[in-house]
């Protein structure tokens, strides 16, 4: 082969930092799925959501920089959903669209976090967690709070147009 492949390889990927940060919610909301296209079940028999987000101001250190949001199909993945829903500003819409007891993990209600969620901004708060294992350490970025975007300072400029605003968007 022409490149020859390095034991304990580092791809020298940066994680997000810790702190708040102005994210837009990026293409690709999903179940987590195999290679074969099958959702994934866990130990726990629950398959899991993933919602990817990028750091979207410029004059953060960490522009660009990616995180996954993952809920679980339980109570607290729901309740995930839910929080982000509403920081994205988009409750009163899913409500009206969607009265009564009904989980954002129903397909027809999951259809419609992907195409109304894409594109919004959000403000995370990361917190980091180090995994030792086999001799090293992995540092892992971690969304502990979700909040509306407008809570952000003013310094934060975005890099791309800003979607929220329920009135943009259609189909239900």
């Amino acid at each position: 082969m022409k490149t020859k492949g390095r034991e304990g390889a580092d791809w020298n990927y940066r994680t997000i930092g810790p702190g708040w940060h102005l994210v837009s919610v990026q293409e690709g909301i999903d179940y987590l799925k195999d290679d074969t296209g099958a959702r994934v079940v866990n130990a726990k028999g629950l398959n899991s959501a993933m919602i990817p987000l990028a750091v979207d101001d410029s004059n953060d250190s960490d522009n660009s920089l990616r995180v996954t949001i993952f809920a679980n199909n339980d109570n607290f993945g729901e309740q995930k959903i839910a929080d982000v829903i509403e920081a994205a500003g988009l409750t009163a819409d899913f409500e009206k669209n969607f009265p009564g007891d009904v989980s954002f993990f129903e397909d027809r209600v999951f259809a419609a976090v992907q195409r109304h969620l894409q594109g919004r901004f959000l403000k995370v708060n990361i917190a980091h967690s180090v995994v030792k294992k086999d001799g090293g350490e992995k540092t892992y970025a971690n969304v502990v709070n979700v909040d509306k975007a407008g809570a952000v300072t003013a310094s934060a400029k975005p890099t791309t147009p800003a979607t929220n605003g329920a009135s943009a968007q259609k189909g239900w």
